[in-house]
């Protein structure tokens, strides 16, 4: 598991790698990771794009990268984690850049090729971005997204979204200050920004299960206190249970 190799070079500690995979797998919109949807893909790209930039190969994290962009638009934004995570092994030291630096270029070349591909088709540049409005979301302020969203059309579960919002920013900033490279916080914070702009809360939930680092933050917590670890497992569990009852109903729950 690609996961779990990441995460044993970050810590050399197993149960952070074992506790931070089933973290994922009990979050709320978990069972996303096998239906029918492009998480599971997209994730396996940016965890490769990491995984072989961690151990400076850095021509596969580029072909890794470009995948994600193409697979969905925030894989852009391992662009600049990878880069910082590049130039923290050359100890900011610019003398030692090397060509292998170029290799970052696919990433932004996945989403042009997906721009491409929208402005053939329909002729608007802009095109995926655009469709957006068909799902209420388009560009506002991150503190309306928070307080004020438009999105009334499920109060009920736009509270665990919001609540999802929230514990994702938090554990973010965390992965920034905490984990061993600013990079997976980097890519964290900058994953959250389309979200906190879109003006809607709908499918966060589902939007940050691929926000991997914040699992590993958990997992700090959860390998080291065991009432933390089971409170976060029984209320993932059962907040996905009720999600997949309501999906398996036809009901909007991602």
């Amino acid at each position: 598991c690609i996961r779990d190799r990441l995460s044993m070079d970050l810590f050399s500690d197993q149960k952070i790698a074992e506790k931070s995979i089933l973290y994922m797998l009990f979050f709320p919109a978990g069972f996303f990771l096998s239906v029918a949807y492009t998480e599971s893909l997209f994730l396996f790209c940016v965890l490769l794009a990491f995984f072989a930039g961690q151990r400076r190969i850095w021509f596969l994290a580029g072909i890794a990268g470009f995948f994600a962009a193409l697979t969905r638009s925030p894989g852009i934004f391992l662009f600049p984690a990878l880069l910082w995570l590049y130039m923290e092994q050359k100890k900011w030291m610019f003398k030692k850049i090397d060509f292998r630096i170029l290799f970052l270029a696919l990433i932004p070349t996945g989403l042009l090729l997906v721009l491409w591909i929208g402005y053939n088709t329909t002729g608007d540049w802009l095109a995926p971005l655009n469709a957006q409005a068909a799902w209420q979301r388009h560009l506002t302020w991150p503190w309306v997204t928070l307080f004020a969203p438009p999105d009334n059309s499920r109060p009920h579960f736009n509270q665990v979204e919001w609540v999802s919002l929230v514990l994702f920013i938090v554990l973010s900033i965390f992965a920034l200050i905490r984990l061993p490279s600013r990079s997976y916080g980097i890519y964290a914070l900058l994953a959250l920004v389309p979200i906190l702009l879109s003006g809607s809360l709908t499918s966060i939930t589902r939007l940050c299960l691929v926000i991997f680092p914040a699992f590993w933050v958990l997992a700090t917590v959860g390998t080291r206190k065991y009432a933390f670890d089971l409170f976060i497992s029984v209320i993932f569990i059962s907040l996905q249970a009720v999600l997949f009852a309501g999906l398996s109903q036809f009901y909007w729950a991602g």
